[in-house]
């Protein structure tokens, strides 16, 4: 199956290709002129090297955020644009779950950071395993430069208040990980190997 994959979510504007699990071709691009002006033009040259037209795509998928709203916006407007033109799925895919499947198999926790602008981050916490689950949260700073959390993990379904996710999902990962594999949890609560 052939994939059309844009990344609009941040600074670069990325566009891949790829058909089952190898990339044919992959196109970044960190300019400054927005990514209306460069994600078509970036597909149109990708697939004019590789030989590909639009109607051999069978399906796309976008960043879906967290990310700037506006590359967000450009990004998934364009493929909704393709598909609906092409008569194609689309697939939204989380842009921090995409960065952490970056080191899928490592069987360890897994953290990407994104840069949200004005002293604040975009990030969750991951527990990649035969499969990456999402056990972590997202965090804000605080006028005082600390940081908060502000919404629950997506594996609490307990109703705890949002201060006490994130160190339940510390222990909670710390926990699987030890029931996995044998690995001794220290006094806070984190695995004796991470």
């Amino acid at each position: 199956m052939k994939i059309c994959s844009i990344d609009s979510s941040g600074l670069t504007a990325s566009v891949a290709v790829t058909d089952d699990e190898i990339t044919i071709a992959e196109y970044t691009i960190q300019h400054k002129i927005t990514h209306s002006q460069t994600l078509l033009p970036m597909l149109d040259e990708m697939t004019a090297r590789i030989g590909m037209e639009l109607r051999d795509i069978d399906a796309y998928a976008v960043a879906a955020g967290p990310g700037s709203f506006t590359g967000l916006r450009i990004g998934i407007a364009t493929v909704k644009g393709l598909a609906m033109v092409t008569d194609k799925p689309v697939a939204a895919i989380p842009t921090l779950e995409a960065l952490a499947y970056n080191a899928y198999g490592a069987q360890t926790l897994v953290c990407p950071i994104m840069d949200a602008r004005r002293s604040q981050v975009y990030t969750g916490l991951y527990l990649n395993r035969d499969e990456l689950e999402v056990i972590g949260v997202e965090l804000e700073p605080e006028d005082d430069h600390h940081h908060k959390v502000i919404h629950h993990a997506a594996d609490d379904r307990e109703g705890h208040p949002a201060e006490e996710v994130q160190p339940l999902a510390q222990q909670r990962a710390a926990q699987r990980l030890a029931d996995d594999d044998g690995g001794k949890a220290d006094d806070d609560g984190a695995a004796a190997h991470i």
